[in-house]
């Protein structure tokens, strides 16, 4: 399998994927691209350096940044490894219901690291792999979580609740995930393929349907959206966490804004002239008082570069502020 971009390579090496071959880009000498290098290089790895045509060639999907690596085939792991993850005394699990687009598993993969979710399940069958399109999407994420490929996502479900897991369907006609008790308990969230949706049967199996509330004219939400709200969710009502940082918890996409804006030196003339979206609109995004739709938000994070994971614990943290506001 062939790996490419900066981050996608720099987590395979620290994760201790196993790398047959390295090519690099000659000429490269930015901070980053040393960093990778010397860590290739004190790893073991061979290293070749070619011309920026040969990596082309080599490159899945063109976006390569520098850096092709042919690794080892995913490894999968088992569900009960998952929940067995010495790292979660109460998992966070995200079940996947046939997920067929590699972008929206590589966009799973990376909420599922940020958040210190256990692991993910996919299906053997009606679902994509792990690709090298969902490594490359996943941002490095996919070296560092656990994914299980099971026959029957049914049984997969009944081995989490055997161990004490609450298991949730994201569907648009649950109840509302922020009204819900997910505090001090173990969770598994099963999220629909694309456009179907969680399965009837499925769907029957679950302890409860939770949603998130739409506020605007568009009904859903993005598959791996959605995972990454409602992960954010039962980390912010106070699940255990089983592993990394929260250090943008509670973050408000005006924050978010405004720091990606200052850090590519751009003011909202600028941006509303290389995105299209309305001044006013980004007016009102700067002050706080609306959030964007996800339409917009990726017209802005095509500029600003502001990842699914941030925008998904603004919507969380806007949605929170406004309930308190109301109460």
């Amino acid at each position: 399998m062939k790996i490419e971009g900066k981050n996608a390579v720099a987590e395979a090496i620290k994760s201790g994927a196993t790398i047959d071959r390295l090519i690099v880009q000659k000429g490269l000498s930015d901070h980053s691209s040393n960093a990778i290098i010397n860590d290739a290089k004190n790893k073991g790895i061979k290293i070749f350096f070619r011309d920026k045509e040969a990596l082309d060639r080599e490159s899945p999907n063109g976006r390569h940044q520098g850096f092709v690596a042919d690794v080892t085939d995913f490894g999968y792991s088992e569900v009960s490894n998952i929940l067995k993850s010495e790292s979660s005394a109460t998992p966070l699990i995200f079940i996947l219901d046939g997920i067929e687009d590699p972008h929206n598993l590589g966009s799973i993969l990376r909420v599922a690291e940020c958040s210190g979710a256990s692991g993910v399940v996919i299906p053997r069958h009606r679902s994509v792999s792990v690709t090298e399109t969902v490594v490359k999407v996943s941002a490095g994420a996919a070296a560092h979580v656990k994914v299980a490929k099971v026959t029957n996502v049914n049984d997969a479900i009944d081995e989490c609740k055997a161990a004490g897991v609450w298991v949730y369907a994201l569907d648009a006609d649950g109840d509302n995930i922020f009204e819900a008790d997910l505090s001090n308990r173990s969770i598994a969230f099963v999220v629909g393929g694309e456009g179907k949706g969680v399965t009837p049967l499925t769907r029957k199996k679950c302890d409860g349907v939770l949603s998130i509330p739409m506020y605007g004219k568009v009904g859903s939400l993005n598959a791996s959206v959605a995972a990454g709200v409602a992960a954010f969710a039962a980390r912010a009502a106070g699940g255990k966490k089983s592993g990394g940082n929260s250090k943008n918890k509670g973050k408000q996409f005006r924050d978010i804004f405004a720091e990606a804006r200052s850090k590519a030196g751009l003011s909202l003339t600028d941006v509303a002239e290389l995105t299209k979206v309305k001044i006013n609109m980004l007016i009102r995004y700067d002050a706080g008082e609306r959030m964007p739709t996800y339409k917009a938000y990726l017209k802005l994070t095509d500029i600003l570069g502001i990842s699914e994971e941030e925008f998904a614990m603004s919507r969380l943290e806007f949605d929170r502020r406004k309930a308190e506001k109301k109460s």
